[in-house]
């Protein structure tokens, strides 16, 4: 096994398997909460039944993000979990060692479909990265000119959804960095979900007349070496295969641990 800069072991890209399920549905759940449309959550809750894991929110019931499960193991998906499945479930989540031909005809008996599939990557921070621009990590008092950049990029932030949702953003848990040029000029911005040893790379934004520039991998490097500065064993991301964005993350050493299928429900 290899050795991390702390001198302890480090995490193979097996062993990131099992932490990678809670980081994604921890963050998953956090998203849920923070994008809520009311403070009272509308019921979202995450959960375990039999033998999967899940996410539900009831207040965006056709999304195959937010009504969600997943088994941890291969043989997680099993007839008897699948045929009880909460009702509010309309995806899920496979990896290739649990997409049998009889998973997959089960599935299709309870008509769920193929909707689209999620390269999921791992690293474990080392630190060090080169950062070719300028990034920033933003504190509380920066709260309003990252949601004045988010609006930017299409998320409406009305002063009473500012009020409501401040103390979800540029906290310690949910981390928020901006990338600037050599003028000053904010150029991108991207997030970093902590949870507890292990950290989930979030959205990342490049202005369109900064596209091409490395904001993307600055921002990159910025946020494993602020990972590896906390000590955290391994950071992940999603990303769709093949994309820019996958090419980045392999530059900055991340590496492939699944690529899921998500199934949604029909009807």
């Amino acid at each position: 096994m290899a050795e991390d800069r702390f001198g302890s072991p480090a995490m193979t890209l097996r062993e990131m398997v099992a932490p990678l399920i809670d980081a994604e549905l921890a963050y998953a759940h956090f998203n849920a909460l923070r994008t809520a449309a009311v403070e009272e959550h509308s019921g979202i809750r995450r959960g375990i039944h039999s033998t999967i894991e899940y996410l539900l929110d009831p207040a965006r019931s056709s999304s195959t993000y937010y009504n969600r499960g997943i088994g941890r193991s291969g043989d997680s998906l099993s007839e008897s979990a699948l045929r009880t499945l909460p009702s509010g479930i309309v995806g899920l989540e496979t990896t290739p060692a649990q997409l049998t031909h009889e998973v997959a005809g089960l599935l299709s008996e309870l008509r769920f479909r193929p909707a689209h599939q999620l390269c999921y990557l791992g690293v474990v921070p080392i630190g060090g990265a080169p950062v070719a621009h300028d990034v920033i990590r933003l504190g509380r008092s920066d709260v309003e000119q990252f949601f004045d950049l988010l609006q930017l990029a299409g998320v409406e932030f009305s002063r009473e959804k500012r009020v409501r949702k401040k103390d979800y953003y540029c906290t310690e848990q949910f981390r928020a960095y901006v990338s600037k040029t050599a003028d000053g000029a904010v150029s991108g911005w991207a997030t970093m979900y902590v949870n507890g040893s292990t950290s989930f790379l979030g959205n990342s934004f490049t202005l369109p007349e900064f596209r091409k520039t490395g904001a993307h991998r600055a921002l990159l490097a910025a946020r494993l070496n602020d990972a590896a500065a906390q000590g955290l064993e391994a950071a992940f991301t999603d990303v769709e295969h093949g994309s820019q964005s996958h090419r980045n993350c392999a530059r900055a050493g991340f590496r492939m641990l699944s690529i899921n299928t998500i199934w949604k429900k029909q009807g």
